[in-house]
């Protein structure tokens, strides 16, 4: 279960709020609105941490910090964004595959409906943390493959409109 083998139920809204929580060491509230009533809506956030764990979260972040940025992280090769990221692939198995199969088709090779789901959740800027991207993508395959396109699109776009001051 750790690596995510076995059930495993979760929604992408779920995997965000826990991207979140990494990035900042504080579990957010998810919530949609800009404003109510005409008056900003301020976020917020639970701490849970306690201290020693509180300690440890750099070790988690800087490992985020490596799927995205050094030279063997999974999403490495297929990230573009101009803003400095932290985030984690994964691959959802849609079908069961029998572990004592010898020669196993490649994720191309399935039909469609049979291929894994991708994913990939982010925070950033890295350094100090102001959005959670989190995308999936059905029947996409691997998850820095099909996603890292689409998350470093969002954050340009984040950039380009002013969102996130470089």
């Amino acid at each position: 279960m750790s690596i995510g083998q076995g059930d495993f139920l979760v929604t992408p809204l779920q995997i965000a709020q826990q991207t979140a929580f990494i990035a900042t060491g504080r579990v957010p509230t998810p919530h949609f609105a800009q404003e109510i009533d005409g008056q900003e809506y301020k976020s917020k956030y639970t701490d849970v941490l306690n201290l020693k764990e509180r300690e440890q979260l750099p070790v988690i972040q800087k490992a985020m910090y490596q799927v995205c940025n050094n030279l063997k992280g999974t999403a490495t090769s297929y990230l573009h964004s101009k803003v400095t990221i932290a985030g984690k692939t994964g691959t959802a198995q849609v079908v069961a595959i029998k572990q004592d199969i010898k020669k196993r088709k490649l994720e191309h090779e399935m039909s469609y409906y049979s291929r894994s789901h991708a994913w990939f959740t982010s925070y950033g800027p890295y350094k100090n943390p102001q959005y959670v991207v989190m995308v999936m993508v059905e029947h996409g395959g691997h998850g820095g493959h099909a996603a890292g396109g689409i998350v470093s699109d969002i954050y340009n776009k984040l950039l380009e409109l002013g969102y996130i001051k470089p």
